[in-house]
């Protein structure tokens, strides 16, 4: 008997569709960059939220992610319409995403002397916001394995989609600091403007590569196997509503014995863990352990381009020696990277470029490989269950994304706060104790590099 992939009809893909496709990643990767870098920042300093707070505010966004992600997964495996599954998603939400996103950087001056109501006010921009951009992220990816049916093939899509991604990081976590240092150059009032135009800035670019990545793509056609299951609940409206809960909780309990999918997302979890615990603490780290905040922006952007440049690299040595081989190469350099920086002493500028080169130099295969092997379990898995549900799989891995996203914010930021972080007041510097720049460290340097030698661990037993 013929499995599901003999019978799946397929259609011709061009390059330049795949480059379309793409760049669809440039806004995720927008949306991911800026929060990493800024939204702890903007929360604690323009919106003069308390430390706690904003790590409780981060928490409750990925566990309410719990949720969404998975159920718009499943909605979107179920949808059937003229246009395809995937793309009337990511069409429908691309702009009010983009106006919710910009909600997120704006602090209203009315409720500057109503704290409850500020933190209120923000729980919900970020909720909102959370919940449109899940329709535009997981559709998007679930249109991968519908591109390219071959090992290699998926490589090269997955590389198409780094760079564009990159590409954004590098763009926006530069032109954040550039537009909030150029306009927030005396007043509290001028630094709130600075992270709206940022935002506006930024809320254009998540607009536009979402509906280029949508509209000039074709979805490999529907067939019966597909509607196999929408076909179970659409003569109902409540079973409906609740198939996308019982069905994602039946499929966990599925993909917690599919050992590729598990060993895949550990993973992803444990690089994404390492990128986020560096991320979010490097700007604190370059200004109070290095001492060289006047050099930020640009050691932020050595440490995007370095990724950058590395992808070209990690490509080609994935293609000649395998995936496995690569993550190993790449997460020594990576380490190597961490562990010079975790010595950094104050001043030190020009050993903390090298470093910074070094430790992102390697790190370009904790983007490249994870993501590049997903495409591969998922046809696995449709192989053994006769379905398509690379909608409801992106969405758990986007979940856990987003869960490693939680934990690289909030945990940071609350310990920091326990440790005795101190925000300096307006226009003052102040110089944090040895426990809050060891902390930084740590958290920049160690625990990354503990997170890559055990993802080596499993990647060593991965079939």
């Amino acid at each position: 008997m013929a499995t599901s992939l003999d019978m799946t009809p397929t259609h011709n893909v061009s390059a330049m569709q795949k480059v379309l496709y793409g760049s669809g990643n440039f806004a995720r990767f927008t949306v991911v960059t800026v929060q990493a870098y800024f939204v702890s920042p903007f929360l604690l300093e323009v919106a003069n939220i308390s430390p706690t707070w904003v790590s409780v505010l981060l928490l409750v966004k990925q566990f309410y992610d719990g949720i969404t992600d998975p159920v718009v997964g499943k909605l979107s495996d179920n949808t059937k319409t003229r246009w395809g599954r995937r793309k009337p998603w990511i069409v429908l939400a691309s702009i009010p995403a983009a106006l919710l996103w910009i909600l997120t950087w704006w602090s209203p001056p009315f409720l500057e002397d109503e704290y409850a109501l500020r933190v209120t006010y923000f729980f919900l921009a970020h909720l909102i916001f959370s919940t449109i951009n899940t329709a535009v992220a997981v559709p998007y990816f679930s249109l991968l394995p519908d591109l390219v049916a071959e090992y290699n093939g998926r490589t090269i899509v997955v590389f198409l989609q780094q760079v564009f991604g990159l590409a954004a990081s590098i763009i926006f976590s530069f032109l954040q600091t550039a537009i909030i240092e150029y306009v927030g150059t005396s007043t509290q009032e001028d630094y709130s403007r600075g992270y709206l135009i940022a935002g506006v800035a930024s809320a254009v670019a998540i607009v536009f590569f979402s509906m280029v990545s949508a509209l000039f793509v074709k979805e490999r056609p529907r067939t019966d196997e597909d509607d196999e299951d929408f076909g179970k609940v659409k003569r109902n409206g409540c079973a409906r509503v609740w198939a996308p809960f019982s069905d994602f909780f039946k499929n966990v309990g599925q993909l917690l014995v599919f050992k590729e999918y598990m060993m895949v997302v550990a993973v992803f979890v444990l690089c994404f863990l390492a990128v986020y615990f560096t991320v979010n603490n490097l700007v604190l780290f370059i200004k109070y352990v290095a001492i060289a905040e006047a050099e930020s922006s640009w050691i932020v952007l050595t440490f995007q381009l370095a990724i950058a440049l590395s992808f070209f690299f990690w490509t080609i040595v994935s293609n000649n020696i395998g995936k496995k081989m690569t993550y190993y190469f790449g997460a020594l350099i990576w380490s190597i990277g961490l562990f010079l920086m975790f010595f950094i002493q104050a001043g030190q500028v020009t050993e903390l470029y090298f470093a910074v080169a070094i430790r992102s130099f390697g790190a370009g295969v904790g983007y490249l490989v994870p993501y590049s092997m997903l495409p591969d379990v998922i046809e696995i898995d449709e192989i053994r269950t006769g379905k398509r549900r690379e909608g409801l799989l992106y969405a758990i891995f986007i979940l856990i994304e987003k869960f490693a996203l939680a934990i690289g914010l909030s945990l940071s930021t609350y310990i920091l706060g326990v440790v005795g972080y101190e925000a300096p007041a307006k226009g003052t510097i102040i110089k944090q104790s040895y426990e809050v720049q060891l902390t930084l460290r740590l958290f920049t340097c160690l625990f990354p590099i503990i997170f890559l030698v055990i993802a080596a661990l499993i990647v060593y037993f991965y079939p």
